[in-house]
């Protein structure tokens, strides 16, 4: 990670980390990129006009003129500047509460590479350009929302479904309402009323209990829950079960390996996604490749060897065939296809997966660079070296958040848990003060 961006861009808290004056150095320093345009869009939060109005300004004064989508899933902007071939800001924080804020970058329809934003970094650092006579335009448009839609249409299957979408009262909430009118005349939406206030809020897919109760309610066939930017979902079916990220790489990886669209026969994954669900896959001629935690790990692998269908456990799916970044409505309408073709439910689409049992506890910490400690590493090798390819152990530090997450995956639960606890206890011990775990 850098000074500044993290594993997902820059992110605090508005208007005391990311301040105004961030963001208006930030919109000066897009001056160095190589685009006379930039396409700017949004989550539902109440800061987002503060920060986008300093960002504006400062883009502006330096001749850089700006494209205002308004609110629009990420993968909305990242598809109309991969289309355009130009430079695009989100303003959002994802699946962080309202309070929070941050600003992901994009050239070309992907997220910067780390030489990219070391550099973009040194921009912001340097000494602010002087202002000049030059000022750059402003367009506030509903091209770019327009176009995503019709690139969604081109993806979109028709179905009977009763579907009900959790939109997180966050940036999908009118893209996704479109789009599924016209797939199902069945479709149920909640978490659909943004006020600035209530992005995650008990909601969306960091709280899928809050979309079983849903699909219960209406006794709903499938529930479909984004995150607040829209660039990841989770599923629920009628019984009420969780299809997390793994499982719908599952399912998307088999169909596209059965009509010939799997690159390679090769899934990329990262060293979270469940072992005993990516030991099935292998033992069925899919190939795995596994990254560090982030999708634009996987991004960058998709990339270097080629490849077309990727993603993270907490449901970032890249099918890059279609697109450089997660895109939660495109994988819950490819997945929708999947069901419709194969005539299966998702029960029936899983039945031979297994997952090992797994635990992921998260600890706030006095310092996250106790996730790297010697003692703390070592005790992961031990632990790896124990289990072998029956299991999987990881200490790191979150990339958005003041956390060191701790998890485990084994055959049984008793393993998980007798590894978390040896790991949390050696975390503890060296750590100066108490680490509290946090709820995920």
């Amino acid at each position: 990670m850098g000074r500044y961006f993290g594993t997902d861009g820059i992110r605090g808290a508005a208007n005391l980390t990311l301040t105004p004056e961030l963001c208006l150095r930030f919109g000066k320093a897009l001056a160095t990129l190589p685009a006379e345009q930039i396409v700017l869009a949004m989550d539902t939060r109440q800061s987002n006009m503060l920060l986008a109005g300093a960002l504006i300004s400062g883009a502006l004064s330096q001749g850089v003129s700006i494209l205002h989508a308004g609110v629009l899933p990420t993968p909305g902007l990242a598809y109309y500047c991969r289309a355009h071939q130009c430079s695009g800001v989100m303003i959002t924080a994802s699946h962080n509460p309202y309070p929070d804020n941050g600003l992901k970058l994009f050239k070309n329809g992907r997220k910067l590479l780390a030489p990219e934003e070391a550099a973009f970094e040194d921009a912001l650092d340097a000494t602010p350009p002087a202002y000049q006579s030059t000022i750059g335009t402003y367009v506030a448009t509903t091209q770019v929302r327009d176009e995503y839609l019709a690139f969604l249409r081109t993806h979109a299957p028709t179905s009977q479904q009763r579907i009900g979408l959790d939109c997180a009262h966050g940036a999908t909430y009118e893209v996704a309402e479109t789009i599924y009118r016209e797939v199902s005349p069945h479709v149920f939406f909640a978490a659909s009323h943004p006020t600035g206030t209530n992005i995650n809020e008990g909601c969306g897919a960091t709280h899928m209990d809050f979309t079983q109760a849903f699909v219960r309610k209406h006794h709903l066939d499938l529930g479909f829950s984004f995150d607040g930017d829209g660039d990841r979902f989770l599923c629920i079916d009628a019984h009420g079960t969780l299809y997390d990220g793994d499982l719908i790489l599952a399912v998307l990886a088999r169909y596209l390996r059965k009509h010939g669209k799997l690159a390679k026969d090769t899934l990329v994954v990262t060293k979270m996604s469940n072992l005993g669900i990516l030991n099935q896959l292998r033992q069925e001629g899919i190939r795995i490749i596994e990254t560090d935690i982030g999708d634009k790990y996987v991004l960058e692998t998709l990339e270097e060897k080629e490849l077309s269908l990727g993603g993270e456990q907490s449901g970032h799916i890249i099918w890059r065939d279609a697109l450089n970044t997660g895109d939660g409505i495109l994988a819950s309408l490819l997945l929708l296809r999947v069901i419709e073709e194969e005539q299966q439910t998702l029960a029936e689409l899983t039945r031979d997966l297994v997952r090992y049992p797994e635990r992921l506890v998260n600890l706030a910490v006095p310092s996250k660079s106790i996730a790297t400690h010697p003692s703390v590493q070592n005790m992961v090798h031990q632990l790896q070296q124990k289990y072998g390819e029956r299991g999987k152990f990881l200490v790191r530090a979150s990339g958005t958040e003041a956390l060191v997450r701790v998890s485990a995956s084994a055959p049984t639960t008793a393993d998980v848990d007798a590894a978390i606890a040896t790991l949390v206890h050696l975390i503890r011990s060296l750590s100066v003060g108490t680490p509290k775990e946090v709820t995920p």
